[in-house]
């Protein structure tokens, strides 16, 4: 909580439309993206709340391709959070375009990993220049923000053709949510099967990517491997990520994009990839960050979405609108983390 910022905003819910989804579809998807900026108590101006970091990620055609896209989400953290994971969202659709034109046999269409692994290499590059920039004396040389003790997560999905490719650093995380229909036998009033089968839908959620913290077991022993320790600094705080010998700086996520003093312990923006191949059944995926995920069930945020079929950005709204206040009820709305979902349908 010491690392948060405050500042005068009374706009906190922002719900985008346009080229940003706000239940935009075409190429037979359609998309939703909404953000609440965080809260937390603040007893000497109650007027103040701190600066969202998160940020939604939605480009469409990329390359000028109308079956390749990306959706994902990114949740800043440390005092230039909102700094770092708004620099990076600048960087993608440019990065990304660039990368896909130079393939010119297209190979990511058969396996994107390298390309996707080159997308984020090429973040760090840039971030690195960030960095230097602030060390400089230079005052001209710019962008310069903290990069040092400020990072951001990511957790994106290429789409190629009918194809998501999912790639994760840090503890946002993807949902696909489908509804599966199966054949099961009529019964009559009195609960005896009768003639014929009845088609019954079974809504259920599948993870498209893997939360990467500290509880995590073998995130942890790649931490401590790698000549850093896991702990926690307290009886009501999280585990966290530190440095052997000293309880700062620290971080509650084993991987990140920036960061930099955690390089060293394996703090880095190592992506996961998991690939999944669209079916009929499958109706949503939703990115979110941890804002959504820490009292949120998979199953709860499948089902919410679901009531919400027609009317997607209705269903983000609702979304972020439960998690708000499940984080109300649980810290007694003395805090919320800042609260954001990217949703895509699949028509």
């Amino acid at each position: 909580l010491s690392q948060l910022k405050v500042i005068e905003d009374g706009n906190i819910f922002v719900h985008h439309g346009g080229g940003e989804g706000g239940g935009q579809g075409h190429g037979g998807i359609a998309t939703a993206l909404c953000t609440r900026a965080g809260f937390m108590a603040n007893k000497t101006d109650p007027t103040k709340r701190k600066r969202n970091q998160d940020r939604g990620i939605i480009i469409r055609n990329v390359a000028g391709l109308e079956d390749v896209d990306m959706f994902g989400v990114l949740d800043g953290h440390g005092d230039d959070g909102h700094e770092v994971s708004e620099y990076v969202k600048s960087l993608l659709p440019d990065i990304l375009a660039g990368l896909v034109k130079a393939d010119t046999e297209q190979k990511f269409r058969v396996d994107p990993k390298p390309l996707i692994e080159e997308l984020i290499s090429s973040v760090i590059a840039e971030l690195k220049t960030v960095q230097a920039n602030s060390k400089s004396q230079d005052k001209s040389k710019t962008p310069r923000f903290d990069v040092n003790t400020s990072g951001t997560t990511m957790c994106v999905s290429l789409r190629v053709g009918d194809v998501l490719h999912t790639a994760n650093v840090g503890d946002s995380r993807a949902v696909l949510i489908r509804k599966v229909m199966r054949k099961k036998k009529k019964k009559n009033e009195d609960g005896k099967e009768e003639g014929g089968d009845a088609m019954v839908g079974t809504l259920s959620s599948l993870p498209l990517s893997r939360d990467h913290k500290p509880t995590d077991p073998m995130e942890r022993e790649r931490i401590i491997t790698s000549g850093g320790r896991c702990a926690k600094l307290g009886p009501n705080q999280p585990m966290r990520v530190l440095p052997r010998y000293a309880d700062f700086p620290g971080l509650a996520v084993t991987r990140s994009v920036g960061d930099f003093w955690g390089e060293g312990i394996g703090l880095k923006a190592i992506p996961e990839f998991k690939s999944h191949e669209l079916t009929s059944s499958d109706i949503f995926v939703v990115w979110a960050s941890d804002g959504i995920w820490e009292w949120l069930s998979n199953s709860t945020v499948a089902r919410i979405l679901y009531r919400n079929l027609g009317e997607i950005s209705k269903g983000g709204e609702t979304l972020v609108e439960e998690a708000r206040k499940m984080w109300d009820l649980k810290t007694n709305k003395a805090y919320h983390d800042d609260i954001t979902c990217v949703v895509a349908r699949f028509d």
